[in-house]
């Protein structure tokens, strides 16, 4: 099945419409979760809303992130992929990019303590730091202290991703005081990493959103993800004012199943358009629970087998 831009999704109109409903923050809704089975159209549904968001006058910066694409599991590889799109559209995040080009280059020098401190008369004898044991007589007011150079390990990879990752929410905060940013994240479910997901639910949405005392201003955090086994029930619930949930996506109609098989047309088909008979059959089935990619393997079966 062919995947749509964002310009090119069938129908999903009430769900775009409660998309800009939320983005005028005229109530407490900053989360809006979507659930529904598997093919049954999210994905397509969050392109739709990515788009309306490219192409609105002025344009809103939106991040659309595949949670199971990421090919590293790490929060820190979802805040990266996040950073990437909403800078493209305008967002700064300076600080963040210092760090991030850091890690990149595996520079542990913004990531480890330096400073200065008033010893005056003091004496100090047998002090040790990162492994390094040094006698001092004081004879200065004022001594500055830099941190030996650190090797680049596993336990300095993790302090300087956490380290980058509460940088890139802070500045997120400070953007959304004075714009609106929308974070758009797919497959919130078990196709994606488990421990990922728990991040994601945990750090992002509750610890930065629902949770915090000084949540961003104007931000607006979709997440989409399988109904089966659904983690979203507890955020309803226990949220029931900052959430807006949009259980199951909408029904279509004869024109929206024939755009559909429009846009997905069998190379070589020669019996074309499928029938009345035929739309109204596919139309029951994909209302009654089928899969879009079911309704249309029935498609290709038919017009693929007649050539």
């Amino acid at each position: 099945m062919i995947e749509p831009d964002g310009g090119q999704v069938i129908d999903r109109e009430a769900e775009a419409e409660l998309f800009r409903e939320l983005l005028q923050f005229a109530d407490q809704r900053r989360l809006f979760l979507i659930s529904d089975r598997k093919h049954r159209g999210k994905t397509t549904l969050l392109r739709k809303l990515k788009y309306q968001c490219d192409w609105s006058n002025p344009r809103i910066p939106c991040a659309l992130v595949r949670l199971d694409d990421l090919q590293d599991s790490n929060p820190y590889a979802l805040v990266e992929a996040v950073y990437e799109e909403l800078q493209l559209a305008g967002v700064a995040f300076a600080a963040f990019q210092q760090y991030r080009d850091a890690i990149r280059r595996r520079d542990a020098a913004p990531f480890v303590s330096q400073g200065s401190a008033n010893f005056g008369g003091a004496y100090i004898t047998g002090g040790q730091a990162a492994g390094v044991i040094a006698n001092v007589k004081v004879a200065a007011e004022t001594v500055v202290v830099n941190a030996a150079t650190a090797a680049w390990d596993p336990g300095l990879e993790t302090l300087a991703r956490e380290t980058a990752i509460r940088e890139f929410f802070r500045e997120l905060r400070e953007a959304c005081r004075t714009q609106t940013v929308v974070c758009l994240l797919d497959t919130v479910d078990e196709q994606a990493n488990r421990t990922l997901v728990s991040w994601v639910l945990e750090k992002f949405v509750r610890a930065q959103l629902l949770d915090s005392p000084d949540p961003p201003d104007r931000l607006l955090l979709a997440l989409a993800g399988r109904s089966e086994q659904s983690l979203f029930p507890p955020y309803r619930r226990n949220y029931p004012q900052r959430v807006h949930s949009l259980e199951g996506l909408g029904a279509w109609s004869n024109e929206h199943v024939r755009a559909f098989l429009e846009l997905n047309r069998p190379a070589g088909a020669t019996q074309w358009p499928p029938t009345d008979v035929e739309i109204e059959f596919l139309r029951t089935r994909i209302n009654s629970g089928d899969t879009l990619y079911r309704a249309l393997s029935v498609i290709m079966v038919l017009y693929t087998a007649e050539q």
